[in-house]
């Protein structure tokens, strides 16, 4: 049996996309008989019901076995700061994975860049090849929100950045966008793969106890943020457009989550007396799918500065469950191309409250058009995005780069014509 090694900040209970992806993309493997190991961090921030202390040293989530390391205290610490905090990560988990016996491929989540790092000593280490799934591009986004500014920091990183680029015998990316710049930072055209956000379309449901009773949202047309609420996302659009709303009793706004920016947004609501916004706390991962299911709308807000390639895995998820998706950034992005593609919602130009406004109005007063874009983007999901097609390209390429490591064949992109039906074949 063979047996990969998963890096990854973030694991549930954590409550985060990261977190998420990669549960699912463990539990894929090890259902199709592969043996996964996953060092991670021991949760200390969203995690639904305030018990992180419980999750120490090592556990079994089903036949995944998972170690946890204590990172250090650089959730909100300055740039620099969390760059040394993310090197000594990086350290921690070298650790841990020197622990491990038996890998035949390290797979490693990014961010944190330094992780990257990790998997590749390891690599050279155990001798077995690496792979890097890079869902963000850094430093180039921090760069872009502002909130990596040292210069000398930013050029340390991007050497970094570089090298893991040639060096990973494989990445995987989230967008053809993000594929452009990684291989103009290194990376070989043959040796990435676009791998979009997967969800599990037949995740498990479990509506938050009276939540939306909780919060008086019944009957309401309910225009839903979930996620991070960070310094990427545009939340001023969304208090702009709810100001516009205010007199539309039947509408509603629903942020769920939390982040740095939360803090500025209850002061904003509360500042205009905007009866029409509410916020709930995170919710796991059953949870949240079951909120989907009760609300009508998701939102997806970037500033104008973040760059062209940022796909939120939060629109992957709204298409699953049927949702019109309305998205409020740079229409020559990705993610816009996306919408368009599917038609699944509306794309609004970065800080346009008034058409962010009009669209959730359009979408409560006409019911047919609100169920043909959900019915769009549900089935566009179902085709590309969900586990099932995404992860069984994900494996096929895991299989092909274990088997051209060891000589059988020579690496993922000299194998063209090699897809199989059943793409989990690791022995």
């Amino acid at each position: 049996m063979a047996k990969i090694l998963l890096l990854t900040d973030a694991y549930p209970p954590e409550s985060c996309a990261s977190a998420y992806l990669m549960r699912v993309l463990a539990q894929y493997f090890s259902v199709h008989g592969i043996s996964v190991d996953v060092i991670t961090c021991q949760p200390k921030f969203n995690v639904p019901g305030g018990t992180p202390n419980r999750w120490r040293g090592s556990s079994l989530d089903g036949s995944v076995r998972v170690l946890r390391v204590s990172p250090p205290p650089i959730h909100k610490a300055r740039p620099i700061v969390r760059g040394f905090g993310e090197i000594l990560l990086a350290f921690l988990f070298l650790w841990k994975g020197l622990l491990t016996r038996g890998i035949d491929v390290v797979v490693c989540y990014t961010p944190p860049l330094t992780l990257g790092l990790t998997a590749y000593v390891l690599s050279r280490i155990k001798k077995v090849p690496f792979v890097m799934d890079v869902h963000d591009i850094f430093p180039q986004y921090a760069v872009d929100i502002g909130v990596l500014k040292n210069k000398f920091v930013i050029h340390c990183f991007e050497i970094l950045e570089k090298f893991l680029y040639k060096k990973a015998n494989h990445l995987m990316v989230t967008c053809e966008g993000n594929k452009s710049l990684v291989c103009c930072r290194g990376a070989d055209a043959k040796e990435v793969t676009v791998m979009p956000h997967w969800v599990d379309i037949k995740s498990p449901r479990q509506e938050p106890s009276g939540l939306i009773e909780k919060l008086h949202l019944q009957g309401k047309f309910i225009a839903l943020f979930g996620g991070v609420l960070g310094h990427q996302q545009d939340f001023d659009v969304i208090i702009d457009a709810a100001t516009r709303l205010v007199n539309e009793r039947d509408i509603c706004f629903l942020i769920a989550g939390d982040g740095s920016e939360k803090p500025r947004l209850l002061h904003l609501v509360q500042e205009r007396n905007l009866i029409n916004v509410t916020f709930s706390d995170y919710l796991d991962q059953e949870q949240y799918w079951g909120l989907l299911d009760r609300v009508h709308v998701g939102l997806a807000t970037l500033r104008p500065e973040v760059g062209l390639t940022v796909v939120p895995s939060k629109i992957n998820a709204y298409m699953a469950c049927g949702k019109p998706v309305i998205a409020v950034l740079r229409g020559d992005s990705d993610c816009a191309r996306l919408i368009r593609q599917s038609d699944a919602g509306f794309v609004c130009a970065p800080g346009d409250s008034r058409a962010l406004a009009d669209a959730i109005l359009k979408l409560s007063r006409d019911q047919g058009l609100y169920r043909q874009l959900g019915l769009n983007g549900k089935i566009y999901a179902q085709k590309y995005f969900s586990k099932e097609v995404v992860l069984e390209e994900y494996s096929r390429v895991i299989n092909l780069l274990i088997r051209g490591f060891s000589g059988e064949i020579v690496g993922v992109g000299a194998t063209e014509g090699a897809k199989e039906s059943n793409a989990v074949q690791v022995v």
